[in-house]
């Protein structure tokens, strides 16, 4: 008798699991994913503005924006536009950076460069 409780708690436990996994991909993007890449966004524009605020502050206008589009999005609870908005703003960083294809950069390393924009 002991055998089949094992089996029917186990079998149960699985089950949830299962459940709680396809959940959590059907539902898409949550809030948690957009704040991280935001932060990420605000962080790279950060590290811009000590590199071009004295002297090209108007090419930060588009990443600023960009970002803050991504802030709006998330309040407005839009996840996926807003983590695509962040990635954009740090795209954008990322070009004023002479970010090369295989991954070279120019004036200053952005604080998270190896993680994969591909969306």
């Amino acid at each position: 008798m002991s055998t089949i409780r094992v089996w029917i708690v186990s079998t149960t436990i699985l089950s949830v699991y299962a459940l709680i996994a396809v959940t959590s991909i059907t539902t898409g993007p949550s809030a948690d994913d957009a704040i991280v890449a935001i932060r990420v966004a605000q962080r790279e524009v950060f590290e811009a503005k000590g590199i071009y605020q004295e002297s090209a502050p108007s090419v930060l206008k588009n990443p600023e924006a960009t970002l803050k589009l991504a802030s709006e999005a998330l309040q407005e609870k839009r996840y996926e536009e807003a983590i695509l908005a962040a990635r954009q703003a740090s795209r954008l960083v990322r070009k004023l950076a002479g970010v090369d294809s295989l991954g070279a950069f120019g004036k200053f390393t952005p604080h998270c460069s190896s993680l994969s924009l591909a969306s």
